[in-house]
Order: C-alpha cells, then structure tokens, then sequence
C-alpha cells in the first residue's frame, strides 16, 4: 500500500504490522522502520530479515533517525546499545 511520509512528504510503500507502519527506508543494513508514538516503540527490519523492537524511543528520536543523512550510522550511534530490544520473531519460525 501506498501512504505519505510524514517526515519527507514523499509517497512511499509501506506495510502494517500490528498496529506499527512499517516504511522502507534508504540505507545499506536496515530495510524498513516504523513507531507507535502511543507505546514508544519502533521496529527495525533489517536486510538480514531480522526484525527487533526497541523500547522507549521517543517520538524525537525516531524523526531524527528517519530523516537523517545516514539511517545506519544514526540508529548506530544512537540507538543500538542504548535502548532495551527484543527480536519479534515472525509467524512461522
């Protein structure tokens, strides 16, 4: 489905998991990224197909990650190992 990001303003895919929008995202190791502003929480999909959620992540920090220059370097430096995680494991494995 298509949907506009609210970030760029840029019409992008996009898929729904739960009740989190996941976008595709412009960087070499991560796939796709979506928020729940009401639960602080944001998935991370990357290349790989592991996806991880991340707990209390701001809605600042999520709008930074997805509109800086590196995604990757962002959720590196800010992110990863910053933040509680857990892998979400998809339907069948």
């Amino acid at each position: 489905m298509y949907e506009i990001n609210h970030v760029t303003g840029e019409s992008v895919l996009m898929e729904m998991r739960d009740d989190i929008t996941l976008q595709k995202v412009n960087s070499s190791d991560i796939d796709s990224i979506g928020y729940s502003d009401a639960k602080n929480i944001m998935l991370v999909r990357f290349k790989t197909g592991a996806m991880y959620e991340y707990h209390g992540i701001g809605a600042d920090i999520y709008t930074a990650l997805v509109s800086s220059q590196s995604i990757g370097k962002y959720f590196t430096s800010k992110i990863r190992g910053r933040y509680p995680y857990k892998e979400v494991k998809l339907n069948g494995e």
